[in-house]
Parts: structure tokens; sequence; C-alpha cells
């Protein structure tokens, strides 16, 4: 018999990412309503910071996409040029070609950090941040929390 403490917690949770699907759906909207390129990666960078957990549960010890996110904003933010940048960016690109990750979800993580480095792909980081919450919790749960 499932205790009734555990269908709470769990139905907490099912809320509390619901609501962070809903965020990202919120961001998805205000990044592709903008041309402004600063606006979308502050946008962008929003993102990929909420989804930054997941990454942090498979990977607890690598903080190399942390500093990817941080050089993100501080591009954006004028404090370190665009070469200094792509040295974080190649990081993570050479994570994903070394097979140094393993889970979908943390690999949808890399590539919306990815994403959320060049002008061009900058529409597409809340898409993949909501496919990596979701990837994680399917492997959680076995099934797939929508929001659409």
């Amino acid at each position: 018999m499932i205790k009734l403490s555990v269908i709470l917690k769990e139905l907490k949770t099912v809320r509390r990412v619901s609501n962070h699907l809903t965020k990202l759906k919120q961001l998805e909207s205000q990044i592709k309503s903008t041309d402004d390129i600063k606006l979308k990666r502050q946008l962008a960078i929003i993102c990929v910071k909420l989804i930054y957990p997941i990454w942090n549960i498979y990977h607890p010890e690598d903080d190399r996409v942390l500093k990817a996110i941080n050089a993100i904003e501080d591009y954006n933010n004028n404090k370190i040029g665009e070469s200094k940048l792509s040295i974080h960016i190649n990081q993570l690109h050479n994570m994903l070609n070394n097979d140094e990750v393993s889970f979908s979800a943390a690999m949808d993580v890399i590539d919306a950090v990815i994403y959320a480095a060049t002008d061009v792909e900058l529409d597409e980081v809340a898409l993949l941040s909501m496919l990596a919450t979701r990837e994680y919790f399917k492997t959680k749960w076995g099934s797939v929390i929508t929001n659409d």
C-alpha cells in the first residue's frame, strides 16, 4: 500500500514541474516576440538557469555547464568577448562529441546552453529547456508531464 505522504509529495512535485513548464512556455513566447538579441539572450539565460538543476542531478561534480551559463551572461553584459565565450561553448560541444553525457535530459541541458550562446538558435532555448524537464521526469517516473 502506498503511503498518502508519498502521493502528496509526488503531487507537489508534479505541480512544481507544471509551474516550471508554464514559466518556460511564457519565456518561449517572450523570446520569439522580440527582435532584440540582447533581450532574447537574457531570456534564454533565465531558461537555462531554470534547468541547470537537472544537469546538477546527473553531474554534480562537473561545473562546465555552469561556467558556460556564466560566460553567456558575461558576454551578454559585455564583460567578455566572443573568443572567451567560444572556449566554454567548445567544451560543451566536446562533452557531447566525446560521449561524456549519457542521459538524454542532461544532453538537452547542454544543447539549450549552446543555443543560448548563439544568436541564430535563441528561439529554440525554451523548447530545449522544456524537453530537458520532460525527459528528466520521464526517466524518473516513466511518464511525461505535459503542459500544452
